[in-house]
């Protein structure tokens, strides 16, 4: 694998790629350095057989929270077409995620937050201390979670997914698991690791081309295919930065201050 500034990804001989997010201090919130880093990771899959499945962490005590706000700072400035192009940066990250050939874990030790609930909406399993807390954040800063919908409303349903969307109250994990977007929840982290590797033991043991095929057969069933929303919603995250009520949201939380539907 190449060298990284944002993540780091380790190959084991039995071809688990384990990638962890290392921006803790920044609470491994994305970038669009990270983005870049984890498609130059995710299009390495397409080109290694040998790869077999894939275990994404976040170092420190949040796993993910969502965009950086440098990030959205650069947004800000951009017009419609160039938050079109950074929204479809991330989705298109996120759906090479979904859409990857091998089975994909998210290891969960620290809170999420945003684009990071829809990071681990991306992938097959999620595996969650029962500490951590997850909210959708987006329309307390006057935006919407766009670009992540499709992954959520795929993992969960239509129904469980609108409490998410509409209220960005933290729940727990195990609410997240009635939910359906948390597979397994663990008292601690040594646990966790462990029947992660028991899980591990099965998948290993499967044929590679029939977990693909398996893993593409549960894509093509049921919800519509995230890859036919990636426009859609690319276009509806950057229109709505264009509201009043985004800039008022954004300018609070650039700020540290309540917007003004918060007072």
């Amino acid at each position: 694998m190449d060298n990284f500034d944002t993540i780091q990804v380790e190959v084991d001989s039995g071809g688990l790629v384990s990638l962890t997010l290392k921006r803790p201090k920044f609470k491994n919130a994305f970038n669009q350095q990270m983005i870049l880093e984890l498609q130059r990771v995710l299009s390495n899959f397409k080109k290694s057989p040998e790869y077999r499945c894939l275990i994404i962490k976040g170092e420190g005590d949040v796993f993910c929270a969502g965009g950086d706000l440098n990030w959205m700072k650069e947004s800000r400035n951009k017009d419609r077409k160039g938050r079109i192009v950074e929204a479809k940066s991330l989705a298109q990250t996120l759906l090479d995620l979904y859409n990857l050939k091998v089975p994909t874990f998210a290891e969960v030790t620290g809170d999420v937050y945003g684009g990071g609930v829809g990071l681990i909406a991306a992938c097959d399993f999620v595996f969650s201390l029962d500490s951590v807390k997850y909210s959708l954040s987006e329309t307390r800063l006057g935006l919407i979670p766009a670009t992540i919908a499709p992954f959520l409303i795929n993992k969960v349903g239509k129904g469980s997914s609108k409490e998410l969307f509409l209220s960005t109250r933290p729940i727990k994990a195990e609410r997240a698991k009635e939910l359906g977007l948390v597979t397994k929840i663990f008292p601690d982290s040594k646990t966790l690791r462990k029947d992660l590797q028991i899980e591990l033991g099965y998948i290993l043991g499967s044929a590679p081309g029939a977990l693909e095929q398996a893993k593409l057969l549960h894509h093509q069933l049921g919800y519509m295919p995230p890859n036919e929303t990636l426009q859609f919603t690319s276009e509806a995250l950057a229109d709505r930065w264009d509201t009043k009520e985004a800039q008022l949201g954004i300018d609070a939380f650039l700020n540290k201050e309540k917007p003004p539907w918060g007072k």
